[in-house]
């Protein structure tokens, strides 16, 4: 999963330049230690860093908070469309 993962994300930077991560897990009683984790915009190559030290398991139980993950990545990205179309960054 991971490797599929990388060769995706190092073709997609070929067009973006920063990407952003968003894990998410369960709703408690199942899980918690986190909800959502968001990461704002970094390289390909940190995101590949912070894939690589992720450590997933389980599955199979309810679904996982991922309308959660989307407010999260629609809310806290530090980057939004100006008026003239182009990127514009917050930073």
């Amino acid at each position: 999963m991971h490797s599929a993962l990388i060769g995706y994300l190092l073709k997609v930077t070929q067009i973006w330049n920063d990407l952003i991560s968003i894990l998410f897990q369960d709703h408690p009683p199942q899980e918690f230690s986190y909800i959502t984790k968001f990461t704002d915009l970094m390289s390909a190559r940190n995101i590949i860093k912070l894939l690589s030290e992720t450590i997933t398991e389980g599955g199979g139980d309810n679904p996982e908070a991922v309308m959660d993950g989307l407010r999260d990545g629609l809310t806290n990205t530090s980057w939004r469309l100006g008026e003239d179309g182009e990127t514009k960054s917050k930073r």
